[in-house]
């Protein structure tokens, strides 16, 4: 896997299709069987719904300033998440449960749910859609599967920079009411997914995300992930690094985020009541 260095320059609508016969699965359920052959060698089909963590995620600003955090998180489907980071050398304690947002610094427990707390607030729920994603991305057949009017599979040759060679990868193009992505504060009410396949290793490598306005039409913005530096854990191969960038107009994007998982584990027996904030 070599996207590391692979910044693709122009977005996917103008890709060109690849003349080359290449032995890939002509239909996307056996795509989809190909994906969990290769991303659960050694592990059932146990639908994943939680992990625990460490995560260092570096977010580039408007400024093109960088700025890195580290992360000890839970995470339990479908959108609750607490983690423990420190600021200024002082470990707070944040979260999202059924209720909303909160935080703990020492003993003190709050709700973040006043104007004061906008900015505090946004951050739980982007460090939240990065957790959701990172799930998705760990079970690729199970996201190819719920596409709604999926293309045909495709083999497609993609430009990128910097040195303006032509990767071919597998592609699948579809819909789906709703995927996270740390770029927005709101979820679409549906996503236009483009899911792209090393063509080698049958590893999730990128995907593209387009959010569709409520006739069902494109819109300018949307997010490109590269997936990259698997490594197997418990029978399962996961990605340790996610890059995504933000489409801000045909054929430009900008670096955004990038996450390095450092420990995982997908069995940490997490429930509600687990998730729900601390009482004072």
């Amino acid at each position: 896997m070599y996207l590391r260095d692979s910044l693709f320059f122009v977005l996917m609508t103008s890709v060109i299709p690849s003349q080359e016969k290449t032995e890939i699965p002509a239909a996307v359920s056996d795509l989809a069987k190909e994906l969990d052959k290769s991303h659960r060698p050694g592990a059932d089909a146990k639908k994943l719904d939680q992990f625990s963590g460490i995560l260092r995620i570096e977010s580039r600003g408007r400024d093109k300033d960088s700025i890195e955090i580290e992360l000890s998180a839970q995470y339990l489907a479908p959108r609750m998440i607490r983690y423990r980071v420190e600021e200024e050398g002082e470990i707070i304690e944040r979260g999202w449960d059924g209720i909303g947002a909160w935080d703990r610094v020492g003993d003190d427990v709050h709700a973040l749910g006043g104007m004061e707390y906008q900015e505090d607030r946004a951050q739980v729920a982007r460090h939240r859609r990065l957790a959701q994603q990172l799930l998705r991305f760990i079970d690729p057949g199970a996201v190819l599967r719920s596409l709604k009017e999926p293309s045909p599979v495709r083999t497609e040759s993609l430009p990128y920079a910097p040195r303006g060679k032509m990767r071919k990868l597998i592609t699948v193009s579809g819909e789906l009411a709703s995927f996270p992505m740390h770029a927005l504060e709101e979820e679409p009410a549906s996503v236009r997914i483009k899911m792209m396949i090393d063509p080698e290793d049958k590893l999730l490598a990128a995907m593209q995300l387009v959010p569709l306005d409520d006739k069902g039409a494109p819109m300018s913005s949307g997010e490109l992930v590269l997936i990259e530096d698997y490594a197997e854990q418990n029978g399962r191969m996961l990605p340790t690094r996610l890059t995504s960038f933000r489409i801000v107009g045909i054929g430009r994007m900008l670096p955004d985020v990038t996450v390095k998982v450092f420990e995982i584990d997908l069995a940490p027996g997490l429930t509600k009541e687990k998730m729900a904030r601390p009482k004072d």
